[in-house]
């Protein structure tokens, strides 16, 4: 890896050696920011048992993301899957095989789950929750939309009256988002667990 000659922190490249030491593969990056301690981490985010190599991007008050490379088995070589950039916050979710991102900014609280597409070579949101305050302010807007035939659909949208507190989470449709044994669980601390940690 080759670090920014200014800050000794921004990466500039990177290469792939094999276990000689030849370089069978170099990336050259761009307009990234020191964002972490470390310039790579590597991560299995495609639950292949193969290590990724993850490199910060940016970060803003509300999330940071990551540039993902991706090793692809059949080619030999590691590909960069573009979007793994729009994922803020993300988690890697082993049990379900999934990235869960998640960010709070402007009032609105918003979470996906990712899944790798080979095919593709990207990450596809299967899932979203969001909510924000109404334009009123009494009450908070909640929406949940899934992956069908291609597009994300709404598949749950409703309100409920703002307290000013965290009871609203108490509300019959809202607290099934918290529930352990959903597809949600947003108590658990696998929201938690980015990859810079």
């Amino acid at each position: 890896m080759t670090l920014g000659a200014a800050d000794k922190k921004t990466p500039v490249s990177f290469s792939l050696l094999n276990s000689d030491g030849k370089e069978i593969q170099h990336f050259d990056l761009k307009d990234y920011q020191p964002i972490s301690e470390k310039p790579v981490y590597f991560a299995d985010v495609t639950f292949d048992g193969n290590c990724d190599v993850l490199i910060p991007y940016s970060r803003t008050a509300a999330a940071q993301h990551f540039s993902a490379f991706v090793w692809d088995a059949d080619a030999g070589r590691l590909k960069e899957a573009e979007n793994f950039e729009t994922l803020s916050n993300p988690a890697p979710d082993g049990e379900n095989k999934t990235i869960l991102s998640s960010f709070s900014a402007d009032k609105t609280t918003a979470y996906a789950i990712s899944k790798f597409e080979p095919a593709q070579n990207e990450f596809v949101v299967q899932k979203t929750l969001s909510y924000s305050p109404s334009s009123d302010g009494n009450s908070i807007v909640y929406k949940e939309e899934a992956l069908k035939d291609g597009k994300l659909q709404t598949v749950n949208e409703f309100t409920v009256k703002n307290s000013g507190d965290d009871s609203y989470k108490m509300d019959p449709k809202v607290s099934e988002y918290y529930k352990d044994n959903t597809t949600w669980n947003l108590n658990s601390d696998k929201w938690q667990k980015y990859m810079n940690q």
